[in-house]
């Protein structure tokens, strides 16, 4: 049977957030040869403040392994995008 998640429930907003930052880092990896630990800087840009909650515990799941983790900043926009929910905007530097 498959889950189909209600958008009102914490878990699945954190697994939604979960998997778009998993999107973004597979994106970072392939396209640039960046890791979670070259990224020094990110901008979230989440659409409802409300998620902000689940935002950050996701943001602690994924980054929980990063001795380093990036500083972010967090701001409540209206995307550009329908069913857009969240935006990031990153800096990386690479190591060597």
């Amino acid at each position: 049977m498959q889950h189909i998640c209600n958008k009102s429930s914490a878990h699945c907003k954190k697994h939604h957030l979960l998997t778009r930052f998993s999107i973004a880092k597979n994106w970072w990896t392939q396209q640039m040869n960046i890791k979670r630990e070259d990224l020094v800087v990110v901008e979230c840009f989440i659409n409802d403040v409300r998620w902000y909650k689940d935002y950050n515990d996701a943001w602690n799941e994924f980054f929980a392994d990063v001795r380093f983790p990036p500083t972010r900043s967090t701001f409540q926009v209206g995307l550009l995008a329908p069913n857009m929910n969240i935006e990031m905007k990153i800096v990386a530097v690479k190591q060597k």
